[in-house]
């Protein structure tokens, strides 16, 4: 299973504290539920202090089945934000790598995988 997150990337460093919420899609990729269509809430918070992005993936459902997904949310805390306007850590089933768009940054979006999940996020800043 891929994902992949397209578009143009701000291709500059953040400036100031901020949140973007928008959505994660995703599917299982082990258990009862492997390939099941899922969908949930993404929030990502910026944090120009300490210079470091957290993301989380909560309320996530799964719309195949009509249920709340087991995992209640998936976290990715501390991520470093490249000169670039990009972020990436962690590896193959333990990761997430996305980046900032637009003047402003004024959307993010990525790909990611933890606990048997592989999805996508995009969010708008509030």
């Amino acid at each position: 299973m891929q994902a992949f997150a397209p578009g143009d990337l701000a291709e500059r460093s953040l400036t100031g504290s901020a949140t973007w919420l928008g959505i994660m899609v995703g599917t299982p990729v082990a258990g009862d539920a492997q390939g099941d269509r899922l969908v949930g809430t993404g929030a990502l918070n910026y944090d120009m202090d300490v210079g470091r992005l957290d993301a989380a993936f909560s309320g996530i459902k799964n719309i195949d089945r009509g249920t709340a997904y087991p995992v209640e949310a998936l976290i990715f805390a501390n991520l470093a934000v490249d000169p670039d306007g990009t972020s990436s850590t962690g590896q193959s089933g333990t990761r997430i790598q996305g980046g900032f768009h637009g003047a402003g940054h004024v959307v993010v979006s990525g790909i990611f995988e933890q606990s048997d999940v592989v999805g996508a996020f995009g969010a708008a800043r509030q």
